[in-house]
């Protein structure tokens, strides 16, 4: 058979420039476009402004649109629409960028909650950032690219022939669903209903979730398109096929011997339909009408979806990506439809708003851990250009998290007989929860300054102390009753707080000691009658009675306490069991001075172990508390009496306590700034 040289395009294009057309050309459409072929831009289709009317809504193609056709088959739409929509995304990444720098500036290691905040917050950033990208349009993306090989242009009336007939399946399909569905209207749509996603504790949990949510809606996104995207590729498919073999009626010149070929394999014979051709069944027209519709029914589609959802904010992720997805295939086409950015921003808002009203209004502490999540999220919002940079959000949740308070007291009196010691001290401290995803806890509370930073953060204090005021401290031993003149100004290092809302089970608080200020000396007892001077600040009755021999080894073997274990244990017992023959002696009215020098001795070697360098003894002196009773909902978060009658179970330790509390109350108190 002999070979057919069919021109393509690019050959009927220069053809077309010439003032030549085909005799069944219709040079004022092309594709879903209608407009009229550039005489001076080669390879060109200029569109008019058109508005179609379609069921279902309404079609918008912007004049001036430059459809330029390559000899491969591709096509590349030039639309103003698309660089609008391109720097609406650039900008709005930009100032997103800007927002994460000034997040960044500030927070380094020396600004330690500042800097932990950001890194808890900066993935949430990011993510937002990637999908923003997302959304931007490659101008020379192919619309009708769908990863089908090249068709050579060399080719066969028999070959082109054999391609109508692989087509028409397809072809029909496209045609049918645009028939049986054209008349259709938004009440016609059933859609899947969109996942909804439980974001309780997300920031705690933010990688597994995050990939599973993830997951849920590209599957959902996927399946929601459908059969429309299956059918617009089937389209797509056609379109280019017949570019790349030149079987397109609108493209060819008339006076090459192809043409005839084309001619044939097009003719419709309708007194006998035996004899017509190939493609005779193939309507340009139709199947782009059919593209048009399908395009702007997964709009209509979307859309739909938008509004039936428009204040669910759970399912907003799969909803808003499954929207933005529709918009951005008709852009990809130069088709011009609204983006519904305020509508998108209000579901976001809805969204930040929930969770935002939970934590400050409702004080659902839970929410605590998705702080930088819902930080998040109102940056997102802004992105849809709806709010401003001073709204109150930040304001408020800044507030929160200087807002919180601890409050101690140890009140304890300990003796028998004529010989009692007791004292008495009060405490108070802010506290905020400092992020640390990927611990056991999201985030753990440390003491902060009284003052935040210039934008509001908490300052992280170094030293962790809680300052504790002394209102009582007495040893009542008979005839010889030592006398305290030292410093009415004690503290207790914080050193580990856990009371989170999202992984139960590890909420605990761990005390030092009280140590006196300014050092560790300034706990000053006279003993009369030598008027010998002890620095033994509260006797010990805080790591004394409030912890048992019993708490002490298990501490050691499950880590809370790590190093020196064995060391700690030993010298804990051994220090328990000297304060408790010190106090039997009180207890009897009888005090032996040689063992006041040996409790001064334990004391100065206690004292010194805290303030030196190889600190181990001073770190394991510590008193722990479950704290397994805390409240939501409340501007308590926690408050109990610890009683040491009910810690300690040797009953020859217990039976010396007369009363001993250790009480902490953990608030909300933003009345107190």
């Amino acid at each position: 058979m002999k070979k057919l040289y069919i021109l393509s395009f690019f050959l009927f294009l220069c053809f077309c420039s010439n003032g030549q057309e085909g005799s069944q050309a219709d040079s004022s459409h092309f594709l879903w476009f209608k407009g009229h072929w550039s005489k001076t831009q080669k390879n060109t289709f200029i569109t008019g402004a058109t508005i179609d009317s379609l069921e279902g809504g309404v079609i918008k193609i912007a004049g001036g649109i430059s459809v330029t056709t390559s000899s491969d088959g591709g096509i590349i739409i030039n639309s103003p629409e698309i660089d609008d929509w391109n720097k609406r995304i650039d900008d709005r990444g930009n100032d997103l960028d800007k927002f994460i720098q000034q997040l960044k500036s500030g927070s380094d290691q020396k600004t330690e909650w500042a800097y932990h905040f950001s890194q808890a917050s900066l993935p949430f950033l990011k993510d937002i950032k990637k999908q923003w990208n997302e959304l931007k349009l490659d101008k020379k993306e192919n619309p009708l690219n769908s990863g089908n090989e090249k068709i050579t242009n060399e080719t066969t009336a028999g070959i082109l022939a054999n391609l109508c007939s692989k087509m028409q399946p397809d072809y029909n399909e496209v045609i049918s669903f645009y028939q049986a569905h054209k008349k259709e209207n938004s009440s016609s749509y059933h859609n899947p209903a969109p996942p909804e996603h439980d974001y309780h504790c997300f920031g705690c949990n933010k990688d597994d979730l995050q990939k599973k949510y993830e997951a849920e809606d590209s599957a959902y996104i996927s399946d929601f398109f459908k059969p429309e995207s299956d059918l617009l590729k089937k389209a797509f498919s056609i379109q280019r096929d017949l570019a790349l073999s030149g079987l397109d009626k609108d493209v060819y010149n008339p006076n090459d011997p192809g043409g005839q070929i084309i001619d044939q394999l097009f003719h419709r014979d309708k007194n006998n339909p035996s004899k017509s051709g190939a493609c005779a069944y193939l309507d340009r027209t139709q199947l782009a009408n059919a593209i048009q519709f399908i395009g702007m029914r997964e709009y209509w589609r979307a859309y739909k979806l938008l509004n039936d959802n428009k204040n669910n904010f759970k399912a907003a992720s799969a909803v808003i990506r499954t929207f933005l997805e529709a918009v951005r295939q008709l852009k990809l086409m130069g088709i011009d439809v609204d983006s519904k950015f305020p509508v998108l921003a209000n579901l976001l808002y809805n969204e930040f708003e929930y969770f935002y009203n939970k934590l400050t209004r409702d004080h659902d502490w839970s929410q605590l851990a998705n702080i930088p999540f819902i930080f998040g999220l109102y940056r997102n919002y802004l992105l849809f250009g709806v709010g401003s940079e001073e709204d109150a959000m930040i304001k408020g949740i800044s507030k929160l998290l200087n807002s919180f308070y601890i409050n101690l007291e140890l009140d304890i009196e300990v003796g028998n007989g004529s010989g009692r010691m007791l004292t008495h001290l009060k405490g108070k401290a802010k506290v905020a929860p400092e992020y640390h995803y990927g611990t056991d806890s999201c985030y753990a509370w440390v003491v902060v300054s009284d003052q935040p930073s210039v934008d509001g953060r908490p300052v992280k204090k170094g030293d962790q102390k809680i300052e504790m005021d002394l209102l009582a401290n007495e040893i009542i031993a008979g005839q010889y009753r030592p006398s305290y003149i030292g410093t009415k100004k004690y503290f207790t290092e914080l050193n580990s707080l856990k009371l989170n809302y999202c992984n139960e089970g590890s909420d605990s608080i761990m005390l030092s000691q009280l140590i006196p200020e300014p050092d560790a000396m300034a706990g000053i007892w006279v003993y009369p009658p030598s008027g010998q001077k002890v620095p033994s600040g509260i006797n010990q009755l805080d790591i004394t009675y409030f912890r048992s021999v019993s708490q002490l080894q298990a501490d050691a073997q499950s880590g809370a306490i790590q190093q020196s274990a064995e060391e700690y244990k030993k010298q804990a017992e051994e220090a328990m069991a000297l304060a408790k023959k010190f106090q039997n002696q009180m207890g009897n009215g009888q005090i032996n001075m040689s063992q006041i020098g040996n409790y001064q001795k334990l004391m100065d070697k206690m004292n010194i172990l805290r303030a030196g360098g190889n600190n181990v003894m001073g770190r394991t002196m510590n008193i722990s508390f479950p704290l397994k009773e805390k409240q939501n909902n409340s501007k308590t978060l926690f408050k109990k009496r610890f009683d040491a009658k009910e810690i300690n179970q040797d009953s020859k330790i217990r039976d010396m306590i007369l009363y001993g509390y250790y009480t902490v109350d953990i608030e909300y108190a933003p009345e107190n700034k």
